[in-house]
């Protein structure tokens, strides 16, 4: 049955014991030290720093292939092919999800959903181009609308959002699987572990949201307003059209 913990001072003896030894696992994990307690070997979930790497090398990669809606990229030749059908069945399996983690029961509603996003239309830009610059033209001498940069930008990153959010709703997810694999690691009495967990519960919630708010917020800066770059090479660029 364990230690007795009848007495106020021998509960908080025994709460203030779990909560170093998670402490320790917390400062493991995240500095990846997973050779220094054998609870890593036992339950890979504890690994989280190297889950979390990976899936945000997951996030690079997906944002850098299929963040744009429309590709730049020319074929061998140097001309940019036609866009795409959007109606095309080929064009249709050409999709990517989003989220790569499983929602945990308690989590569901609380995280962003799974969604499935058609890979970057490629093709012949010009004409998308001059079509947004006549719909914002205005009455500028020898120059263009800055909005239409805005237009643009907000047109090419309209994926940003979804991708984002699947990448930090993944994050979550696997924070979640720490903690929950942590409490059951530190603690064998599954009673105390529940009422730990039922304690942590609204917190973590709380926390879990304010993450996916702030993640709102930065996409929502980035991509509602006139871009702004002090890269000199935008300005040599646009000076040789």
């Amino acid at each position: 049955m364990g230690l007795e913990r009848n007495t106020s001072a021998e509960q908080t003896a025994y709460l203030i014991g779990l909560a170093t030894k998670f402490q320790r696992l917390v400062f493991l994990s995240t500095t990846a030290t997973h050779g220094a307690d054998d609870a890593f070997e036992k339950n890979p979930e504890l690994c989280v720093a190297p889950a979390v790497m990976s899936r945000m090398k997951i996030f690079s990669d997906e944002m850098a292939k299929y963040g744009e809606s429309y590709s730049f990229n020319c074929n061998n030749d140097g001309v940019p092919v036609a866009f795409e059908d959007d109606s095309d069945e080929s064009f249709e399996d050409e999709t990517f999800d989003i989220r790569k983690e499983d929602d945990p029961e308690e989590l569901v509603g609380t995280l962003h959903p799974q969604e499935s996003l058609p890979h970057p239309l490629s093709g012949e830009t010009k004409d998308w181009l001059l079509q947004i610059f006549k719909a914002n033209r205005g009455f500028e001498l020898g120059t263009f609308n800055a909005s239409i940069l805005a237009t643009v930008m907000k047109k090419q990153s309209s994926k940003w959002e979804d991708i984002s959010m699947g990448f930090v709703s993944d994050a979550i997810v696997l924070v979640h699987r720490f903690i929950t694999s942590a409490l059951v690691s530190i603690c064998d009495d599954r009673n105390v572990r529940d009422a730990l967990a039922g304690k942590l519960s609204d917190e973590l919630t709380r926390r879990y949201q304010n993450a996916i708010t702030c993640a709102g917020f930065l996409l929502k800066v980035e991509r509602s307003n006139t871009p702004m770059t002090m890269n000199h090479y935008f300005n040599d660029n646009l000076q040789r059209r």
